[in-house]
């Protein structure tokens, strides 16, 4: 089936230096979870999934699919003490 990524910006001007190696990260900015870029790509990335999804497995199928994934995601987590 076709499926339409949505597009990802490289920013080419984020550049550690490690060790004196210069390492690119031009993916850097999908760090920050509140930017409005990185909400856009994360929504196109799940309309991505949900449209493959209704085209290889079809309704019932991912509904089974979707609570599987929480039972696998639904477990205890601890954070650092604040």
């Amino acid at each position: 089936p076709y499926l339409a990524y949505p597009h990802v910006r490289r920013d080419e001007s984020v550049v550690e230096d490690i060790h004196g190696r210069k390492i690119p990260d031009p993916y850097r900015w999908l760090e920050d979870e509140h930017s409005p870029q990185t909400k856009a790509f994360v929504d196109g990335q799940n309309r991505l999934f949900e449209s493959w999804m209704d085209q290889t497995v079809g309704e019932q199928k991912r509904d089974e699919v979707r609570a599987r994934l929480r039972t696998m995601y639904n477990y205890e987590k601890w954070g650092c003490p604040s």
